[in-house]
């Protein structure tokens, strides 16, 4: 069989011992072009703010562990994983808010736009209050009303400009 440049096939057949030119079929259509990706943030700043948190490296004990992964270790105790990165993937053991926010920085330097969110329904409620305020979608956590106001209170403590009612009612996406 050969294909063309523009994706059509032709198939070879053998006659009498000898290899002739057979049906040609129409090119293939096109797939549908990917969205492009985001483009990580080159935010020094954050990235400065997670070294300082934390050592960031490979696992310790490699064979244990899948391959391309990056450990985020407590500096105080760097013996415990505060959370894993491999992939498009963070996963971590607790509910902590460091580790939530955290997270969700990783996420932001990474230029992910929405985060499917599982685990815990304290970390879950954790990771969406900390992903609106970064203005990053969250899938599989549906805010309550105090959700909302606390949104609103934190997004007043941390900044001058408060979430506007549009991001408020706009955070989150059901599943």
């Amino acid at each position: 069989m050969r294909i063309a440049v523009d994706g059509s096939r032709t198939v070879f057949e053998k006659v009498d011992g000898s290899w002739r030119e057979g049906i040609t079929t129409a090119p293939l259509p096109s797939l549908p072009k990917e969205p492009a990706a985001r483009e990580p943030s080159s935010n020094p700043e954050l990235q400065a703010l997670l070294t300082q948190r934390f050592l960031i490296g490979p696992p310790r004990y490699p064979l244990d562990e899948p391959s391309g992964q990056t450990q985020y270790r407590y500096r105080e105790r760097d013996t415990l994983v505060a959370f894993v990165e491999w992939g498009h993937h963070l996963s971590t053991d607790t509910n902590l808010p460091l580790v939530a926010r955290s997270m969700v920085d990783v996420a932001k330097l990474r230029g992910w736009g929405t985060l499917r969110v599982s685990g815990d329904p304290q970390f879950k409620q954790q990771v969406w209050l900390e992903a609106a305020l970064r203005g990053v979608k969250t899938v599989d956590y549906e805010p309550t009303a105090a959700d909302r106001d606390r949104l609103h209170k934190e997004g007043a403590a941390r900044t001058l400009d408060p979430p506007s009612p549009e991001q408020l009612a706009g955070v989150s996406t059901p599943s």
